[in-house]
């Protein structure tokens, strides 16, 4: 298992491993969308404000897509409009699509998401279901809403019983939402309520160990200005943060991190 998440960063590519000498490394060729191939209506519904793009719309061709699918797009592009015309047609609020569902696509809204939320679950969406359907593993829906900062979904979530000391089950985090934060506002939200960083994610990675591997660079600032977190402590297998910014070769979050280090 390895101990690293792969990330693929805007101007460099990262490996969690050597390439054996026979490997040929070939870049994934990023395109735009071709206009021409875009979706303006999928089972009756008008989503041309959604910018669906055939022949294949995550995976899926959007002829054989249906309102279940459409209200997943709906959530996605946080149309509340059509989300409700849909759940009015009888829409599965719980679809699992492209490893998500209407709930965790809607927690990533910025000022509907509160609506598109209560709306899901007046309609009966199960908050357990993003869980089952996350390849990674099980995650609470209170740490997609702490990963977006969208403090008002937080507070709701915790208003209907999400758990703030609920670690996730992912193999490479198995962290409490206040490990997701990446921003002062919710870290602040969450240590005003009681919840502290006493406890580790797995691999005893701490919060500046995974706003590292984030490349949250503001956060990372604000947590060793604040003294918030110890920059020397070190995971299980005894990398600091630093080390991890030199394993990505992430020479901005190096430069920030000796300005403490060496204090």
């Amino acid at each position: 298992m390895l101990k690293y998440p792969c990330f693929l960063f805007v101007a460099l590519l990262f490996q969690c491993a050597e390439p054996t000498p026979d490997e040929v490394l070939v870049l994934p060729e990023i395109t735009e969308p071709d206009p021409t191939a875009k979706v303006d209506e999928i089972a009756g519904y008008d989503v041309s404000h959604l910018d669906v793009y055939g022949p294949t719309h995550r995976g899926l061709p959007p002829q054989k897509m249906g309102k279940s699918h459409v209200l997943f797009l709906a959530a996605a592009g946080c149309d509340t409009a059509l989300m409700r015309q849909t759940l009015a047609d009888g829409a599965n609020p719980d679809i699992a699509f492209d490893t998500s569902t209407p709930l965790v696509e809607a927690l990533y809204c910025a000022d509907g998401s509160v609506a598109a939320y209560e709306l899901l679950k007046a309609a009966g969406a199960d908050g357990t279901i993003p869980q089952l359907s996350n390849v990674n593993g099980y995650q609470p829906l209170l740490h997609y809403a702490v990963k977006t900062g969208n403090l008002p979904l937080i507070e709701r979530l915790l208003a209907d019983g999400a758990d703030a000391e609920e670690r996730d089950e992912i193999p490479n985090l198995g962290c409490k939402p206040i490990h997701a934060a990446r921003d002062s506002a919710t870290l602040t939200f969450f240590l005003s309520r009681g919840v502290t960083l006493d406890e580790n994610c797995n691999f005893n990675r701490t919060l500046l160990h995974n706003a590292v591997l984030d490349q949250a660079y503001d956060f990372v600032e604000y947590l060793l200005r604040k003294d918030l977190v110890d920059e020397d402590f070190q995971d299980n297998d005894g990398d600091t943060a630093y080390d991890y910014a030199v394993i990505y070769q992430d020479q901005r979050m190096m430069d920030l991190l000796e300005v403490y280090l060496l204090n």
